[in-house]
């Protein structure tokens, strides 16, 4: 139950739904730990205007399991991986739950050997690197300020296609090896004649 006196357009979250909101469109607020829940929450709101005036604010707070279950159901390959992060790469989303709003997706992930810019990256435009035996992809989420990388081992799009080339060289061997014996014997066929 709120206190009589309580006047949420006073509150610092109101004004800045209430201001950045103002072209009718929702505003996505970084994650935060909610002290009254003990889960990590996410909101999104709109302001509500009636003839040009501010009439409100509606909004929903999202505990980030949702998010981390979105994430997780991204499947790129069998072992890549795909994080939700904000534009300074933090991580919204991680099979580690305690890295989550902790840890920086860049500080362990070396993007290209580490000499892609992280502006560049996070550009707004989604964009993959293949570099050695690893790839490397990101794509904005929609009109949030969030972004989905994903990353994992080249071997994953590349394992089949060597096995399949090995085999088709194993046949190309047979049939090479087949094709002589069959010529051998009928030179040594047509010398006894």
């Amino acid at each position: 139950m709120a206190d009589e006196d309580y006047e949420p357009s006073e509150e610092d979250w109101f004004k800045d739904i209430s201001a950045r909101g103002s072209g009718g469109n929702f505003v996505y607020q970084e994650p935060l730990y909610d002290e009254a829940t003990g889960f990590i929450t996410l909101t999104l709101a709109k302001a509500v205007f009636s003839a040009g005036q501010l009439k409100g604010v509606v909004g929903a707070d999202f505990t980030i399991d949702a998010f981390c279950d979105l994430a997780n159901s991204m499947n790129i390959s069998k072992n890549g991986i795909v994080h939700i992060i904000n534009r300074q790469g933090i991580l919204l989303t991680s099979t580690e739950r305690e890295e989550i709003l902790k840890r920086n997706y860049f500080d362990r992930n070396k993007i290209a050997g580490g000499s892609f810019d992280r502006k560049e990256y996070l550009d707004g435009t989604p964009k993959s690197i293949i570099k050695g035996d690893s790839y490397y992809a990101v794509a904005p989420l929609g009109d949030t300020p969030w972004f989905a990388v994903a990353q994992g081992p080249m071997s994953d799009f590349t394992g089949k296609i060597r096995l399949y080339s090995l085999l088709i060289t194993v046949l190309q061997i047979v049939l090479c090896v087949a094709s002589a014996v069959f010529i051998s014997y009928k030179i040594n066929k047509n010398k006894g004649n």
